[in-house]
């Protein structure tokens, strides 16, 4: 776009899978790099499920496509930048274990491990995760409450180390059969938008002030 996103031309296709180009898809947020790149994060879903990370140069060419784990039941990856080098992917879980998936790459994202299962329900429902200017990482997250559904409870919750969470606030909740799903959130400034599917009709966006020592 060069008119400020009035409108938009193709630029180019992407290519990231070798059946045609089919079912490769974007959900969460990119993440910019200091070198003016950015990180794209994406998924295939045809049969086996599995991330992936494709990375851009400053000019936005890509440069490497990458898949997160080994795993093929995981999609929708949050990528979550812990140092220079380090960087954590948060995925949606469509196995029986039905635990928020955790990804591991020591090296920029060129290569990446699978991590145990984080101690947090996920029955097949796509998160959200950022790490504020503090060095704390906050989540989004689909919690299955008890006599509840998969989505009808959408949690906000913080952790230091991204292995242990303690929840900060329930943003939307609901009966069963409710549904608030598909979140994002970016932190601008000294405040924290969220913004989420509400009921499949609707898009919400809630703004939070973040006050100093990002106290929400």
């Amino acid at each position: 776009s060069t008119d400020g996103g009035a409108s938009f031309t193709v630029r180019r296709v992407l290519p990231t899978s070798p059946l045609f180009n089919t079912s490769a898809l974007v959900r969460t947020s990119p993440v910019a790099l200091s070198d003016g790149g950015w990180w794209l994060p994406v998924y295939f879903e045809i049969g086996n499920k599995y991330p992936m990370l494709m990375a851009f140069d400053a000019d936005g060419n890509p440069t490497s496509l990458a898949r997160i784990g080994h795993s093929t039941s995981t999609l929708q990856p949050a990528i979550v930048p812990v140092s220079a080098t380090e960087v954590r992917a948060l995925m949606r879980d469509d196995s029986e274990q039905m635990r928020v998936q955790h990804a591991s790459s020591r090296d920029g994202g060129a290569s990446w491990e699978d991590l145990p299962a984080l101690d947090l329900p996920n029955k097949s429902t796509s998160v959200a995760a950022i790490r504020l200017t503090s060095g704390q990482f906050l989540m989004l997250h689909n919690h299955i409450a008890a006599g509840g559904s998969d989505r009808n409870l959408l949690r906000l919750s913080i952790s230091d180390d991204l292995r242990t969470w303690r929840t900060v606030a329930d943003i939307a909740k609901g009966p069963a059969g409710d549904e608030f799903s598909y979140p994002t959130m970016q932190q601008v400034g000294d405040e924290l938008h969220i913004t989420y599917t509400w009921q499949r009709q609707n898009i919400a966006h809630h703004r939070y002030k973040i006050t100093l020592g990002d106290t929400i």
